[in-house]
């Protein structure tokens, strides 16, 4: 029996060679189906993206923390045992510029000098202006507003970091602070200033750093929403009292017996 030859060989073309075979192309249905399993990826992707993102800076706050810890406890080695002055501590509600709420500020513009934490940085305890700013800020008291002041020798300086100047009992002697109170914390002026969501960063005065959980905004709802809230002083007042709290709550479940104030 016969075959037919072209049951057998491919055709030729014109030229003689064997044609290539074409390759099935993406249908339009192949492509709506990949973008959108990589938009779910990405969705699933983002928010541990972002949490990490947030868990580097809240380490960089931290170092930063460290540092004015440091810085205190060779201040105070150097000035018989007193923390560095401020003078928002003798704070009276007949003269507003000097208010608790304000002690962010570590250079005043009223007169020009270097105040709380400032003093630290003018002494070259913690010379790099770098310290003094949360990387997780969202307020108005960026770095960058500030640059050209830091490189000058007067005009007011705000940080992202609030100091507090004496103990919950009025002490300016480290030594007689209780060592699990708070003496610096995460901005605490208004809600913008408070630079991470969930906690803060807390220099206690053993020059420990804590991070105090706020997962349910106990520390966070008790500050002002704007610098014009006439109860601010007493919100920030208010908010030192629940970070020591907390961290007398995080001590006690580590199995430490929690201090009493002083």
């Amino acid at each position: 029996m016969t075959r037919n030859v072209s049951e057998k060989c491919p055709k030729l073309g014109k030229s003689g060679a064997v044609p290539a075979r074409r390759g099935r192309g993406f249908t339009l249905v192949d492509v709506l189906v990949s973008l959108t399993v990589i938009t779910v990826l990405m969705g699933l992707l983002l928010p541990s993206l972002s949490g990490i993102r947030e868990t580097t800076r809240r380490v960089v706050c931290s170092s930063n923390v460290r540092q004015f810890g440091l810085g205190i406890a060779m201040y105070s080695e150097d000035n018989r045992g007193y923390v560095p002055y401020s003078n928002f501590i003798s704070w009276q509600e007949s003269d507003p510029k000097y208010r608790p709420d304000r002690m962010m500020i570590v250079r005043d513009v009223n007169n020009n000098t270097w105040d709380g934490l400032g003093l630290l940085f003018s002494r070259q305890y913690t010379p790099a202006a770098g310290i003094y700013y949360c990387p997780s800020h969202k307020g108005e008291h960026r770095k960058e507003r500030y640059d050209d002041q830091w490189a000058s020798i007067e005009g007011e300086l705000v940080s992202n970091f609030h100091y507090r100047g004496v103990s919950p009992g009025g002490n300016s002697l480290l030594r007689l602070w209780n060592g699990s109170s708070a003496i610096v914390a995460d901005g605490l002026a208004t809600q913008l200033d408070y630079n991470h969501v969930e906690g803060n960063n807390a220099l206690r005065a053993d020059i420990s750093v804590a991070w105090v959980v706020d997962r349910f905004g106990q520390i966070n709802n008790v500050l002002a929403k704007s610098e014009e809230d006439m109860q601010a002083a007493l919100r920030v007042r208010m908010a030192w009292q629940e970070i020591d709290r907390a961290a007398n709550a995080a001590e006690s479940a580590m199995g430490g017996a929690p201090a009493g104030p002083n």
